[in-house]
């Protein structure tokens, strides 16, 4: 008997540790037909158009943007022949694509006509407005070398500075204060990205991070870690150990915030994640379509998910 109850106390704690997230709960998916089978690696809004970028790494790139949600999709030519990792615009007209080999794309008009920036020859994986028409973006090459990339025009001209780790994302809380995050570290400004200082995080290939005041900011991994921070950037708690063998194997690609609370993420394997309390702790979306899933993009009530092989679903809340 008190075999037993071992095993059976042994058993629930497994399935506590297992997983992050106290409950599983499900949304209504509704998949979008790109008309692709190349990677999707990221989504955006910009007024009322929906953009998705992608394509494969050393072979071609995917830029096209939708006025009705999707249903039908306007491709860009690809001029570049190289995959783009992330797409953002700063507002309805202006926006920003990078990519694999230093590309850096650029439209002033909603995405009708795209410029080109070659930057140095390594990936770029991300891209932020900070303001004050400051640009910045972030990439690399493994753990031995990161790239950043700043400008102070809105992207006509760049200044590029090296690390010693290759960055995957970035974000800015003002223009002076910042965050980039990839392997095994995460960076902090304080000069507008003159430069950069390790904080005390690290532990994983840390792939996106996302702040949502000047305190407050999650931080996800590769390897399924989550960190948070509430004194901005200078102690990270642990909200999740992604090098725990008690813990379920996840992959995290990337996390965004609707308000101070209310957050998602998404990961490989299906993985999608909702958060309610500013992410110490996340629920499981038990019906998440299966893919390896890229990139998130929210809107009123839902959202829109892409990844591997041209899938995308919109979701509702």
């Amino acid at each position: 008997m008190i075999k037993d109850q071992r095993l059976l106390l042994l058993t629930l704690c497994w399935a506590l540790l297992a997983g992050c997230g106290k409950t599983r709960i499900s949304v209504q998916w509704t998949a979008i037909e790109t008309g692709t089978t190349q990677d999707l690696n990221s989504v955006c809004l910009a007024g009322n158009q929906l953009f998705i970028a992608g394509g494969i790494r050393y072979d071609s790139a995917l830029l096209a943007s939708s006025a009705d949600g999707g249903v039908h999709w306007n491709k860009y030519p690809d001029t570049i022949h190289k995959a783009l990792y992330c797409i953002r615009f700063q507002d309805a007209d202006t926006g920003f694509a990078t990519g694999y080999d230093g590309k850096i794309l650029k439209t002033t008009d909603a995405g009708l006509h795209w410029s080109l920036y070659q930057s140095m020859y390594f990936p770029i994986r991300s891209i932020f407005y900070a303001g004050h028409r400051q640009i910045i973006t972030v990439g690399g090459n493994g753990w031995s070398r990161g790239e950043i990339h700043r400008s102070a025009d809105e992207g006509n001209s760049w200044d590029n500075d090296t690390l010693a780790n290759e960055l995957r994302d970035v974000f800015f809380t003002s223009p002076a204060n910042g965050f980039a995050c990839g392997y095994g570290a995460i960076f902090q400004t304080t000069d507008g990205g003159a430069s950069w200082n390790y904080t005390k995080a690290k532990g994983d290939l840390f792939t996106s991070i996302c702040f949502t005041n000047s305190l407050t900011g999650v931080c996800c991994g590769f390897s399924g870690t989550l960190l948070k921070t509430t004194d901005g950037g200078n102690t990270w708690k642990t909200i999740r150990n992604g090098s725990n063998l008690l813990n379920a194997s996840r992959s995290f690609n990337q996390l965004v915030f609707r308000s101070p609370l209310e957050g998602y993420l998404v990961g490989d394997e299906g993985v999608c994640w909702k958060t309610l309390d500013g992410g110490d702790h996340w629920d499981e979306i038990k019906n998440t379509p299966s893919g390896n899933w890229k990139a998130i993009a929210l809107i009123p009530g839902g959202g829109y998910i892409v990844g591997s092989g041209g899938k995308m679903y919109r979701f509702a809340e």
